[in-house]
């Protein structure tokens, strides 16, 4: 797949035992995926650290750090309320297609 911001990504994020499977664009910044992980877990980017073979800065772009299926764990403490079921479907970051 392809959009304007680049090739869809799948990525499968880990925090606190519970697993999510999230979509995002080669072009994005980690920065989309941690506004994206804070409303789905609770945890505020400013406490956020994802691991991915290192720790991944706000400023690196998705495509470059990340690749298709990897697993990213995500370490910080929920502070904020989360909803009630994050993975009812996969979730879209930037202008990716939905997972339908």
């Amino acid at each position: 797949k392809t959009a304007p911001g680049g090739a869809v990504i799948k990525v499968l994020v880990t925090h606190n035992k519970r697993a999510m499977e999230l979509e995002c664009l080669e072009g994005d910044k980690v920065k989309v995926l941690q506004e994206l992980l804070q409303t789905l877990t609770g945890v505020p980017v400013g406490r956020q650290k994802l691991m991915f073979k290192r720790v991944l800065a706000s400023d690196d772009t998705v495509g470059k750090v990340l690749k298709a299926g990897c697993k990213v764990m995500l370490l910080g403490e929920a502070t904020l309320p989360i909803p009630q079921d994050p993975n009812a479907k996969p979730q879209t970051l930037g202008g990716a297609p939905g997972g339908s």
